[in-house]
């Protein structure tokens, strides 16, 4: 594993890591990992899970939203069009 600078809990109890390009899912009930990963995600910095279970990444690029239901990435960076570089940290709020 690379360095950390990044961990978030859900509410399953399920544990995600954020790596170099991705992060690593440690599922609490079969204690197995998966990593997820898109090329790019550089250097994950925060992490957090929203009410409908996407987990949201910041990092060196911009940020990400990681589905799923899908198992797809959404970017925001400044290909497409956002005034987003680096993102260093996420506060969700409790509107939908």
């Amino acid at each position: 594993m690379t360095s950390t600078r990044a961990s978030s809990e859900n509410t399953d109890g399920d544990l995600f890591i954020g790596g170099m390009r991705g992060f690593w899912k440690i599922n609490s009930h079969s204690d197995t990992f998966i990593y997820y990963q898109s090329k790019r995600i550089l250097r994950v910095m925060a992490l957090y899970e929203d009410a409908q279970g996407k987990l949201w990444m910041g990092h060196e690029n911009g940020l990400a939203r990681y589905d799923p239901a899908t198992n797809r990435f959404k970017h925001f960076s400044k290909t497409e069009g956002y005034p987003i570089s680096s993102v260093y940290g996420i506060l969700g709020d409790d509107k939908k």
